[in-house]
């Protein structure tokens, strides 16, 4: 069930695939409203609880800062529902236009996702939110190419 917000599966494809894989999965949608606590296994309660108190105390912490810097109230952005966030994955879809000799020749550049990191893309947001004092990059996402 898709809805859910604590899902387990193991690898679909265990039977079918040329090699075996063998993958298990936990998906835990913590923000931006976490799960129920019984929802989660007891084994790793505790952590995804206090992972994802962790995650959303830095957004926060980003977003002030962000306010902040524009000549806001720290809080401004956060109550405009900036610190809701979407999920992203290890596969590539983020691209930036580069134009590194000035020669109206730019092309766009796949920006490759950091397994593990912590992505924050504010796309235009900023921009947006600043009134055009500050300025996004031109950017878009691209579908999976495989």
């Amino acid at each position: 069930d898709l809805a859910r917000k604590v899902r387990f599966n193991s690898n679909f494809d265990l039977f079918q695939s040329p090699a075996a894989n063998w993958r298990d999965t936990l998906f835990c949608q913590a923000l931006p409203d976490p799960p129920e606590p019984e929802e989660l296994p007891a084994a790793v309660r505790g952590v995804l609880l206090e992972y994802g108190d962790a995650v959303r105390q830095l957004a926060v912490r980003v977003l002030e800062l962000v306010s902040e810097a524009m000549g806001l109230a720290p809080d401004r952005l956060e109550k405009m529902g900036c610190a809701d966030g979407l999920s992203v994955d290890d596969m590539a879809g983020l691209q930036v236009l580069v134009d590194d000799d000035g020669e109206k020749r730019a092309v766009w550049a796949d920006v490759p996702p950091v397994p593990g990191a912590l992505v924050i893309n504010v796309g235009d947001l900023l921009q947006l939110v600043s009134n055009g004092r500050l300025k996004s990059v031109e950017h878009r996402v691209v579908a999976n190419r495989s």
